[in-house]
């Protein structure tokens, strides 16, 4: 849960405007080694966090995702899990563009000029778009022809 402090201190000590949302899934586990449920003090514990200027951070639940498929070689089991519950931030359709940001990033500058972006934007790595720390998207109920 530190870490994730961290992350969201550092998207409002650059002044980054955007909402500042985390998914947690339902019921609430931890993504990470182990899996253990995330205690609900560290839920009230960002639930009640606020910025320097009043920013507070918006909590979503979701379910996660169907369990593995047998035919994913390519990946162990709780990297595939991982993945997969990533791609939760494309259902925020509610705004007109995202940026995913694992918790345990240390932002050094304002990312503002990012949400202008009109497409899918990763660093990519050699493994999966997915597992990239960072990404800008623009969710949508469209289809769009690209």
């Amino acid at each position: 849960m530190m870490a994730t402090l961290v992350t969201i201190q550092s998207i409002w000590a650059t002044g980054t405007k955007g909402e500042v949302v985390v998914l947690l899934p339902l019921p609430p586990i931890a993504v990470g080694l182990g899996a253990n449920p995330i205690p609900e003090e560290d839920i009230e514990m960002l639930r009640n966090f606020r910025g320097p200027n009043g920013e507070f951070v918006r909590l979503g639940f979701v379910r996660p995702f169907a369990k593995n498929l047998p035919d994913e070689p390519q990946f162990i089991p709780r990297v595939a899990t991982i993945y997969r519950n990533k791609m939760w931030t494309l259902s925020l359709v509610q705004y007109a563009s995202t940026i995913f940001i694992d918790s345990d990033i240390l932002l050094r500058r304002n990312l503002d000029h990012l949400f202008l972006t009109d497409r899918f934007t990763t660093a990519r790595d050699n493994i999966s778009p997915l597992n990239a720390a960072f990404w800008v998207s623009n969710p949508s109920c469209q289809v769009r022809d690209s």
